[in-house]
């Protein structure tokens, strides 16, 4: 008779089986935080991916983050990262995944020989164009620029060689 005992590396889910040998049968252990091990057998656990984690030990399988409030791009994470809230002064341009954090860039600021075309929001920046001008001598300004609205010119009026200008051409 044969005193040779077979190795049962069949382990329950979140659990590998040490090496067996000599006097020594081995036995099951958890996977620690950050790895995963589906049952059946085998002497390893796997790191959780990229978007998945494993908040305690002895789990078969990596919980997901999600990618709304969430993610994670590292392999073997205990926990997910809590996503990037843009500040008031900003706006998203890449949204979140489980594997990527939100994208803030800084809304444009119009300078002062511009106006806002396009107000800014939370997933688009402002736009700003340049203000109109009114050519001095042949037009006058008739509503004035402001923040959020151009200038508005008219064109003096000509008079023919029978009419004459009641008041001089100027910029008003």
């Amino acid at each position: 008779a044969s005193s040779c005992k077979a190795c049962d590396y069949n382990c329950a889910g979140g659990s590998f089986h040490t090496a067996c040998g000599g006097a020594i049968s081995g036995s099951c252990q958890s996977c620690a935080a950050g790895q995963f091990k589906p049952s059946g057998v085998g002497q390893s656990c796997s790191d959780c991916p990229a978007g998945t984690f494993t908040g305690s030990p002895g789990q078969a399988a990596g919980e997901p983050c999600g990618g709304l409030t969430h993610w994670q791009d590292a392999t073997g994470a205990y926990a997910c990262k809590a996503v990037t809230t843009c500040s008031a002064t900003q706006y998203e341009t890449a949204a979140p995944t489980s594997t990527s954090d939100r994208v803030c860039s800084s809304h444009t600021v119009c300078t002062s020989s511009q106006w806002e075309i396009t107000a800014f929001g939370t997933h688009h920046d402002r736009e700003c164009t340049a203000i109109d001008t009114c050519t001095a001598a042949t037009q006058w300004e008739t509503k004035a620029f402001t923040t959020t609205s151009d200038r508005e010119c008219a064109d003096h009026p000509t008079c023919t060689f029978v009419q004459w200008a009641s008041v001089k051409a100027g910029t008003h």
